[in-house]
């Protein structure tokens, strides 16, 4: 029996603006977990998101701060645990931790509110000409108690797109002493569009080939901080982890060169080309979903596919594009 299935992964989707102060944020293309080192807590599982650098470029730097848009604090993962030697399926959660070192001084602070997060403890100017801040996740259960190498799938939470800002003086972060500051040259009031993957499933392969199509997951999207009675528009790119065109499903039976079936992504009407952008238009507060369907196996490879379990990771970044 040949089991399919897709997983996909969300990239970090940042914005905003201020003049002298500006910023940048990588996020990872994957996220990889492993067992926590310091200063984060050693005993549980951790996963890095990204890194998120302020250029102060001479001006003083105080109270850096994450505003929460669509990211959540909290977010889950489904998979096998541990529990006295026995295995079973389950959600275990994660927190959002910013790791960052001024003038010698390394600190671990959790992102436990949904509204504005200092990204230090520290009041004054921090005199720095660059803030690095890493983003992780961290986990709530011991790391051992995860399996190596299983698949865990994101069931809560999302890990949409954020503001950054930073106080005016020493007087601390409020309404009347902060600015937002431009993250990746984006333009102050870009509305940030959070899209959610849900309902992924896994396939046969038999309901997908030639020009047969099958869902394997939903795609949904909000426009946030956009204007009432606008529309707004994205494009949403799928690319993954081996940057292979087509895409392939990989078999996880072990080996070093592993068999593998091409397939294709059909998204918004269209074909989807990896790495290509599809635009999804007519947006607006309201939240829209839109089928993610797979297709393109071929007969012959699936009458000549090994038994077993076959799998890609899809990664899905959201870029908002002009107003119309």
């Amino acid at each position: 029996m040949k089991s399919l299935r897709i997983l996909f992964l969300l990239l970090l989707l940042p914005i905003y603006l201020h003049a002298a102060i500006t910023a940048t944020y990588e996020p990872v293309p994957a996220l990889h977990f492993e067992k926590g080192f310091s200063p984060l807590n050693t005993n549980k599982l951790i996963a890095h998101i990204g890194t998120l650098t302020i250029h102060a470029d001479g001006e003083e730097l105080f109270d850096p701060n994450i505003l929460n848009v669509n990211l959540s604090i909290k977010v889950a993962f489904t998979g096998p645990m541990q529990w006295g030697g026995l295995a079973q399926i389950q959600e275990t959660f994660f927190h959002i931790y910013a790791v960052s070192t001024v003038n010698g001084v390394t600190q671990a602070n959790p992102l436990w509110y949904d509204s504005m997060q200092p990204l230090r403890s520290e009041n004054g100017n921090l005199n720095v000409a660059n803030f690095v801040a890493e983003l992780y996740l961290v986990g709530d259960q011991d790391w051992s108690r995860y399996t190596p190498n299983a698949t865990y799938t994101m069931t809560q939470g999302m890990l949409g797109g954020f503001k950054v800002g930073v106080a005016n003086s020493e007087h601390g972060y409020n309404g009347s002493n902060s600015t937002l500051i431009s993250v990746n040259g984006n333009p102050p009031k870009l509305p940030s569009p959070q899209i959610t993957i849900k309902g992924q499933q896994a396939i046969s392969l038999h309901q997908a080939i030639g020009s047969l199509t099958t869902r394997v997951a939903e795609a949904e999207v909000v426009i946030h901080n956009g204007a009432n009675g606008k529309q707004y528009a994205v494009d949403v790119v799928f690319t993954n982890l081996f940057n292979t065109s087509p895409f392939h499903l990989v078999w996880q039976g072990g080996g070093s060169n592993p068999p593998s079936i091409p397939y294709s992504l059909h998204f918004n009407n269209s074909n989807v080309t990896p790495g290509q952008p599809i635009r999804w238009e007519g947006l607006t507060h309201t939240p829209q979903s839109k089928d993610i369907l797979v297709t393109g196996f071929t007969a012959s490879a699936a009458q000549q596919a090994l038994a077993g379990y076959y799998q890609d990771t899809i990664i899905v970044n959201v870029i908002p594009v002009n107003t119309i």
